[in-house]
C-alpha cells in the first residue's frame, strides 16, 4: 500500500519473462539439490540473480512466507570475503553470495570465481547462476540445471545460438556420478522459438563436430575463402609456441623440411589427413613465422632461455635490450634490492613489461599505473583503493579486471621472463638474488609488498591484510630471512588457538588454512621409508595450546610423572586429526600438528597412546613437555 496516495498494488509473481521463471525455478528445485542456472550471457546471470534476491526471497518476506534455510543470511565463506574485497558490499554477486546465492560469470575476478567454484564443490551453496565459465569443465555436485535460454551476442553482436555440443555439455552437470542418483534438466519454453531451440537441440543430426581453430583457418585458405596472410597473421601470434617447438625438438633453421615432421604429430595435422586437406600452406607460413624467429635469437643458448618464458621472441628481445639498457643500475638491483627498492622496482617493471604484446588488457585503466600499483602492493582492498584515486573507475568490475588481468596475471609472467633473461645476461645465479626480487613476481600476483605475505597467500591465506599482518609477524621472530619452506613450516607450526586469538584467522580462513598447510607443510613424522609406530614411540614433545582458554591454570597442577589424557577431538572445526591432552579432566592444550597427523588414524584404528609428564615449567603459562609411547600392540 503506497505509503501516501494509500493505493494498494497487488505484485503477481513470477511474471512470463526468463529471469523471473528462471529465479523461481531455481528457488523451488533448490530444496531438492544443488541447482545450476545456465545463462549465455552475463547480465542475464545477474538479472536471475536480482530476481532471485528481489522476488524469489524478497516477496515471500513481504508476504511473510519462511524462507528457506539455505537463503538465509549465509556464514560467511571464503568467496564472499573475497568479493567484498575485490567488489565492495553492495556489488550484486557480493549481495548474492551473502542469501546462498552463488552468481559465476567472466568479469568476476579471477581469485572470486575460484574461491565460488571451491565453496559450491564444498556444498556451501544451493543456487548457482553462471555463463559457461562455469558450467563446462568444472564437476559440481549438481542435481538440477536450469536452461534460462540458448542465444547470446557474439563479438559483432549479432545473435547466435550456442553449440549443440555445448548445450548437451551443459546438460551433462546434472546428477553428477558420485553425487546424484539421476539428474533433471529444464528447458524454459515461453513462446514458440523456445520451442523450436528445444526441438534443434532434441536432434542428435545438428551435433556440431569439434575442429580446431588453425585447421578451420587451413580449410579457409586452401578453399581460398582466406589469404594465406591471414594464416600467417595468426601463426605470428603463436610465435612463442613456435620457438618452443625448435628448442623440443632440436630443430636448428626454419627450413620447412625441419618443421614437418613435429607437425605430424599434432592436431591440425590429423585433422587435415582425415579430412584430405592439404598441409603445405601451413607449413609455409610456419616457415615465414620460424625465419623471424631465428633471425631475433640466431643463438642456440638464447633460444632456449627465450623459450623458458613463454613469451614471444620479440618481447623476449625486447626485455634482453631493456636490461643491457640498465646495465648500470639492474645487476646490483637484483641481487641487493629490499623493501625500500620497491618503487624503483615497480618502475622499472612498468617501463620494460607494458610496451610488451602480451601485457596488453581488454580491461582499460585511464590512470597511473605505477600509482595504482603501489597502492595494490599496500594490501588495501579494491573499494579502498578505488575510493582513493584521483579519477576513480565507474564500476568495481571495471577496475577489479584491470588489476586482476595486468597485476594478476600478465605482470607476473612477463617479470619471470624478464628476471630469467637478466639472469642469463649476466650469469646470476638463483640464489643470488635477493629475496624480494626473488619473490617479486608473486607479489605483484597477489599485491602484498612482503614476500611472506607472498607465501602466506599461496598457502591459502584470502586476505592480504591478513597476510601482511602474518608476514610481520614472521619477520619479528624470525628477523628478515625467509628460506622457502621456513615461512610455510612456521605457519604450520602455529596452533589453531594462536591463529585465531593472537593472528585473528578464525571461520572460513582458518579452515582453508590449515586444509593446505596439512597438505603443504613438511612432516618429518611421516616422511619416506615409513616406519611402524612401534619404531618412532616412545617420543617427547611440549603440548600445544597451553596459553588460551584458561589452559594454564590446568597445566600448573600437572607435575613430572603425572599420566596425562589423550583424547580424540573429532569436532575440532579446523583439523580432523586434533588430539588434545587432558590432566584430571581438565583439558590442557593439544598434541602438536605433526604429533597428530601421525597418530589420529592409529588411536582411530583401537591403537592406544600413554602420555605421561615429563616436565613442567613453573611460568605463568607453563612448557609442558610429555612422553608419547605404546600403551599396548597393536
Amino acid at each position: 500500500i503506497h505509503s501516501e496516495t494509500r493505493r494498494r498494488r497487488t505484485l503477481r509473481y513470477p511474471q512470463a519473462a526468463k529471469k523471473d521463471a528462471a529465479a523461481e525455478l531455481a528457488y523451488v528445485f533448490s530444496a531438492q539439490g544443488p541447482v545450476l542456472v545456465f545463462c549465455p550471457q552475463t547480465n542475464w546471470v545477474e538479472s536471475v540473480g536480482q530476481a532471485l534476491l528481489n522476488q524469489s526471497i524478497g516477496y515471500r518476506q513481504v508476504a511473510g512466507e519462511s524462507v528457506c534455510s539455505h537463503f538465509s543470511p549465509a556464514q560467511t565463506t571464503r568467496s564472499s570475503e573475497l568479493a567484498k574485497q575485490w567488489l565492495g558490499e553492495e556489488h550484486i554477486a557480493t549481495r548474492a553470495l551473502s542469501r546462498g546465492i552463488a552468481l559465476h560469470h567472466g568479469r568476476l575476478p579471477h581469485f572470486v570465481r575460484e574461491a565460488i567454484e571451491a565453496d559450491c564443490r564444498a556444498g556451501r551453496y544451493r543456487v548457482i547462476v553462471a555463463t559457461n565459465t562455469l558450467a563446462q569443465g568444472v564437476n559440481l555436485p549438481v542435481k538440477t540445471v536450469i536452461m534460462h535460454s540458448t542465444w547470446r551476442r557474439d563479438e559483432n553482436q549479432q545473435r547466435v545460438r550456442i553449440h549443440v555440443r555445448d548445450y548437451w555439455n551443459i546438460a551433462g552437470r546434472a546428477g553428477r556420478a558420485g553425487q546424484e542418483t539421476e539428474g533433471l534438466v529444464i528447458h524454459i519454453t515461453l513462446n514458440e522459438q523456445d520451442k523450436r531451440d528445444f526441438a534443434y537441440y532434441k536432434n542428435p543430426a545438428n551435433l556440431e563436430p569439434v575442429r580446431g581453430a588453425l585447421y578451420r583457418l587451413l580449410q579457409g585458405v586452401v578453399s581460398a575463402r582466406l589469404s594465406p596472410e591471414v594464416l600467417e597473421e595468426v601463426l605470428a601470434t603463436q610465435d612463442s609456441e613456435i620457438l618452443a617447438m625448435a628448442v623440443e625438438e632440436g630443430i636448428e633453421d626454419a627450413l620447412a623440411i625441419q618443421w614437418q615432421m613435429p607437425f605430424e604429430r599434432t592436431f591440425v595435422s590429423s585433422q587435415a589427413r582425415a579430412e584430405a586437406c592439404d598441409m603445405e600452406p601451413l607449413l609455409r607460413s610456419v616457415q615465414r613465422v620460424a625465419n623471424d624467429v631465428f633471425a631475433r635469437a640466431p643463438e642456440k643458448f638464447w633460444r632456449e632461455v627465450f623459450a623458458r618464458t613463454g613469451l614471444s621472441s620479440a618481447s623476449c628481445v625486447a626485455l634482453r635490450t631493456f636490461s643491457e639498457g640498465q646495465a648500470d643500475i639492474l645487476p646490483h638491483l637484483l641481487q641487493e634490492a629490499g623493501l625500500d627498492d620497491l618503487p624503483v622496482l615497480n618502475r622499472l617493471a612498468l617501463a620494460a613489461c607494458l610496451p610488451l604484446a602480451e601485457a596488453q588488457t581488454i580491461a582499460s585503466f585511464p590512470g597511473d599505473t605505477e600509482l595504482l600499483l603501489g597502492m595494490w602492493l599496500e594490501g588495501s582492498a579494491l573499494p579502498e583503493i578505488s575510493a582513493s584515486l584521483p579519477e576513480p573507475p565507474d564500476a568495481a568490475e571495471t577496475l577489479s579486471r584491470f588489476i586482476e588481468e595486468l597485476f594478476g596475471y600478465r605482470l607476473p609472467w612477463i617479470l619471470s621472463g624478464l628476471l630469467r633473461i637478466a639472469k642469463a645476461l649476466w650469469d646470476i645465479p638463483d640464489d643470488a638474488l635477493s629475496r624480494y626480487v626473488r619473490n617479486y613476481p608473486s607479489m605483484v600476483k597477489y599485491g602484498v609488498s612482503d614476500p611472506a605475505a607472498a607465501r602466506a597467500m599461496a598457502a591459502g591465506i584470502a586476505s592480504r591484510r591478513t597476510a601482511l599482518r602474518l608476514a610481520h609477524a614472521y619477520r619479528q621472530s624470525h628477523g628478515n630471512e625467509l628460506s622457502p619452506d621456513a615461512f610455510v613450516i612456521w605457519l604450520a607450526e602455529l596452533s589453531d588457538d594462536a591463529l585465531r586469538l593472537d593472528h585473528g584467522i578464525t571461520g572460513h580462513e582458518l579452515h582453508e588454512l590449515r586444509f593446505k598447510l596439512g597438505r603443504m607443510a613438511p612432516n618429518d613424522l611421516l616422511r619416506p621409508p615409513l616406519r611402524p609406530l612401534r619404531d618412532i614411540l616412545p617420543r617427547q614433545t611440549q603440548v600445544a595450546g597451553v596459553l588460551y582458554d584458561n589452559r594454564r591454570i590446568a597445566a600448573r597442577g600437572v607435575k613430572a610423572g603425572d599420566a596425562l589424557d589423550l583424547q580424540r577431538d573429532y569436532g575440532n572445526p579446523v583439523d580432523p586429526n586434533a588430539i588434545s591432552v587432558h590432566h584430571e579432566a581438565s583439558q590442557i592444550g593439544y598434541l602438536p600438528r605433526a604429533f597428530a597427523q601421525l597418530l589420529a588414524p592409529e588411536v582411530d584404528a583401537g591403537q592406544a597412546i600413554r602420555a605421561e609428564a615429563v616436565s613442567a615449567t613453573p611460568d605463568e603459562v607453563p612448557v609442558v613437555t610429555i612422553d608419547l609411547r605404546l600403551a599396548q600392540a597393536v
